[in-house]
């Protein structure tokens, strides 16, 4: 029998195993084939390729029909499901690139409602208000942010398109919004905040996948 593994692009399998956990994670069920086609802009014989790859190599099930079976136990009413798409320097600006790496399940109770992500802390200007570098950080997406919260917020440099973001406490100084690191070295200067957008507000920090704040 012919190794058809040969002929799959192990990237786009891999996308598809994400795209499906998500899929799950968030709506409690399972996407359809159609569905796949749709997001990835194939065609059905391929989908369906890569889905019955996905089972062969265990990833997961398929029922009698081949409909993708959702795990079981997989309860949304109670969580929140968040992605974490990457990582955000705490010091200066640095680019911000969505990188989809996986879906935590948390408690509801924990986060509340809204939209959340997730992002890994990088750096050190933030250590006074106890974010250190490899925290896991829940994020609530929105624009707007009360003094003395703590945000994530974009810069747009419109000659290159590059978005920069950064993770710092939202003050205001003589009725000026600026964004200010949390470190007592000096190193890191306050940002006018009025060149930034904010994107979301930190909701609590995971290390070592406890909740610590």
């Amino acid at each position: 029998m012919a190794n058809t593994s040969q002929s799959l692009d192990e990237a786009l399998l891999l996308r598809i195993k994400k795209y499906i956990e998500k899929y799950q994670a968030e709506s409690g069920g399972s996407p359809t084939r159609r569905d796949i086609v749709e997001y990835f802009g194939t065609n059905l014989k391929r989908a369906n390729k890569y889905v019955h790859a996905l089972a062969m190599r265990g990833h997961l099930e398929l029922d009698d029909d081949g409909a993708i079976v959702t795990p079981s136990g997989l309860d949304c009413a109670d969580y929140q499901f968040v992605p974490k798409i990457g990582v955000v320097k705490c010091g200066l600006p640095s680019l911000a690139v969505e990188d989809y790496d996986g879906m935590f399940r948390l408690p509801r109770e924990f986060v509340g409602t809204g939209e959340f992500f997730m992002l890994e802390a990088e750096g050190d200007s933030m250590i006074n208000a106890n974010i250190f570098e490899g925290d896991n950080l829940v994020i609530r997406r929105q624009a707007t942010a009360d003094s003395g919260d703590i945000v994530v917020a974009c810069r747009i440099d419109d000659n290159s398109w590059d978005e920069e973001a950064t993770l710092k406490r939202y003050l205001y100084n003589n009725g000026r919004p600026i964004l200010h690191a949390e470190n007592d070295s000096g190193e890191y200067e306050d940002v006018d905040a009025r060149e930034f957008r904010i994107i979301g507000k930190l909701k609590s920090i995971i290390r070592d996948m406890e909740i610590v704040g």
